[in-house]
């Protein structure tokens, strides 16, 4: 007793994720709640608690390892039984940063305990024999971090808030420095009951990472219009030194947006986009200059112009038209040099590659004049005459299909299963009207040849 009295001065160091707090207890006032507290710190019970309730401008409860707020023992019993003796007073909860041991009941105390948030209208705690044991010296702005946490409807942060150690940095009952009893009898932690959420601290590193993430995104989805022919490939940038200009009036000229524009730099294209079948303007342009300085000048100053009693936007140009076309003619003309490589000589080729050899086309004389070497050209008649001789070759191809056995044998089995030609009526008598005039079946015409009438 004498050497508690000698060092009644106690601070306890709480370190959160959000800071340090530093708190003196009051050891002065001779409660068991302080011992029981100072016990708890020093077997590291408090190490990895969830601040499981937060009441913003009011209060944040910690000290349960199950997280639940119904758990936590005492440190030489599961429950600690204390009622103030008659005549003591208990402090008031009448500031901010006071540190205060949770009733689990009248009387009843455990782990949990709280820090106060604000300065007033706190009376209702003294009420509910909850017992203050010390007050906050240093960590203040980490009290007003913790008012300022998102919290769901039971008071519980969204972000995962744990107490990572508590350090004695006084100690007047010198736990530390002899095996006590009340150290030995600690029993172990029960496991956390409460699902698990996003630490905190961990969501500032993912807003770090946001750029490369976005980075990412945007990879892949050019990918995506690569693959459906919206973008010629994946890696294509915008031109920088390009400007988009819209809400023009239909009279701007392409000449006088290039004027208007040259006092920045030099333009190397303004294109006023029309309709292509009427030819009207359709209140947009793009302008290209020779450098990029001067394009970010005219996006600064000409935002906003009036031209033509319009006032216009410009703003970046985001189109990949110019670059896209480029890369459509350079592909085709690759491809169709890739063709003309596969494909099979021309008779043209063959003819330039047979006068080039003097073997199988020695020197002739031509139109033109005598040939005085082996790389000379043809003369237009020996071309005429190879392209007449080609042609009698496929005629006489073709007539000889048509003379063939084959050939023979199909028109013959046409002509043998094809069905008869339709028969004339008039031939046979069908016809009733004419038949009835031949035979004497008008009466009327009869019956005055027989006298009947």
């Amino acid at each position: 007793r004498s050497q508690e009295k000698k060092n009644s001065k106690m601070a306890v160091l709480l370190d959160w994720p959000l800071g340090q707090v530093v708190v003196d207890l009051f050891v002065e006032d001779e409660t068991p709640l302080c011992r029981n507290f100072v016990a708890l710190c020093l077997s590291k019970y408090y190490e990895t608690c969830l601040l499981y309730n937060v009441q913003p401008r009011c209060l944040a409860q910690t000290g349960d390892p199950t997280g639940t707020g119904r758990g936590g023992e005492a440190s030489t019993a599961p429950y600690l039984r204390w009622e103030p003796a008659v005549g003591q007073k208990l402090r008031k909860h009448d500031k901010m940063g006071l540190l205060s041991m949770v009733a689990m009941g009248k009387g009843v105390y455990g782990s949990q305990f709280f820090l106060t948030l604000r300065s007033s209208e706190l009376e209702y705690l003294d009420d509910q024999s909850h017992v203050v044991i010390g007050e906050v010296a240093e960590g203040f702005d980490v009290l007003e971090k913790m008012n300022a946490l998102y919290v769901d409807d039971n008071g519980r942060p969204w972000q995962d808030v744990r107490l990572k150690a508590t350090h004695v940095l006084d100690d007047p009952y010198f736990f530390s420095d002899s095996k006590s009893p009340a150290l030995s009898i600690i029993k172990s932690r029960p496991e956390e009951a409460v699902p698990k959420r996003v630490e905190y601290g961990h969501v500032e590193e993912e807003i770090v990472d946001e750029k490369e993430a976005a980075e990412k995104k945007a990879k892949s989805q050019a990918q995506v219009l690569e693959m459906i022919g919206d973008l010629p490939h994946a890696d294509v940038e915008v031109p920088r030194n390009e400007l988009f200009v819209c809400k023009l009036n239909k009279v701007t000229e392409d000449s006088d947006l290039e004027i208007i524009f040259s006092r920045f730099g030099k333009v190397v294209s303004c294109d006023v986009v029309r309709d292509w079948k009427t030819g009207d303007s359709l209140n947009f342009a793009f302008i290209s200059f020779e450098d990029e300085a001067s394009c970010v000048q005219a996006y600064k100053k000409m935002n906003g112009v009036l031209i033509d009693d319009s006032r216009v936007k410009v703003d970046f140009s985001q189109s990949v038209a110019k670059l896209w076309s480029r890369y459509t003619l350079q592909y085709k003309g690759k491809k169709k040099h890739q063709q003309q490589k596969s494909q099979p000589p021309t008779l043209q080729r063959q003819l330039e590659a047979t006068s080039a050899d003097p073997q199988k086309n020695p020197p002739t004389s031509s139109y033109y004049g005598p040939a005085s070497s082996a790389s000379s050209a043809r003369s237009p008649q020996d071309y005429r005459q190879q392209q007449g001789q080609q042609q009698d070759q496929q005629q006489g191809q073709r007539r000889r299909r048509e003379d063939s056995p084959k050939r023979r044998h199909d028109d013959d089995r046409r002509r043998r299963y094809s069905p008869p030609p339709p028969r004339d009526r008039y031939e046979h008598g069908e016809d009733r009207k004419r038949g009835r005039y031949e035979h004497g079946e008008d009466r009327k015409r009869g019956r005055y040849e027989h006298g009947e009438d």
